[in-house]
């Protein structure tokens, strides 16, 4: 999605330090992290709305607004733990193998 290439994607078993730091790497390990140019740290549903409002994407204004917020963040949990059953769901054609 990012054709301008604004964002530079990085596991997190690989983040450099710094800006991450050994606690925030404990905290990637559960949920999607942004930091931005300032440092700010953005995590989980957090996240997903920067990234939504960064890309323009439709209905990322009032992601961020209460209550909407507290279902994005929520949404985003039900999803990030879920990831292979989603996955399956989603991507269809793939082939999966266990």
């Amino acid at each position: 999605m990012d054709t301008k290439g604004r964002f530079t994607v990085v596991p997190y078993q690989t983040a450099p330090d710094p800006p991450v730091t050994p606690q925030l790497k404990k905290h990637m390990e559960k949920s999607m992290h942004v930091v931005d140019e300032a440092g700010n740290v953005y995590r989980g549903g957090d996240a997903f709305v920067y990234l939504r409002r960064a890309f323009q994407k439709p209905l990322s204004g009032i992601m961020g607004w209460q209550p909407f917020k507290a279902l994005v963040d929520a949404a985003y949990y039900i999803v990030a733990g879920n990831r292979d059953k989603f996955a399956r769901f989603l991507y269809t054609k793939e082939v999966w193998t266990d």
